[in-house]
């Protein structure tokens, strides 16, 4: 079941989402520095490592600082086009359901 693009999707499809409300202009996410899988994955949305964070106790807890991620709107909707899914339906459903409330996609850079 791992390593099938899933929960890649998973987050693009959330990204999509909560980027369609205007007053949402940034995401933020926090991972264990040890899970390597989420964190590829929200790399390859476009997310950026921004600071390692003591979040709700975690050093005290004994789990250390953790990897503290964010994106904001022009990043992700430039970056939604240049991400590589197995099935290229999703990608082109992702662009228009932006399209659809008026989030004109190709106003934003794709990023290299």
């Amino acid at each position: 079941m791992w390593g099938k693009g899933l929960t890649t999707e998973a987050l693009s499809a959330c990204l999509d989402w909560i980027f369609i409300k205007p007053e949402i202009s940034r995401v933020y996410a926090v991972t264990d520095k040890e899970d390597t899988a989420s964190r590829r994955v929200m790399e390859k949305l476009g997310m950026k490592h921004e600071k390692d964070v003591d979040l709700y106790g975690s050093v005290a807890e004994g789990y250390g600082l953790l990897p503290f991620y964010s994106i904001d709107r022009g990043a992700y909707l430039g970056n939604v086009r240049k991400v590589v899914y197995k099935n290229s339906y999703r990608k082109t459903e992702s662009l228009e359901i932006l399209e659809s409330v008026g989030i004109q996609v190709s106003q934003y850079k794709v990023q290299e």
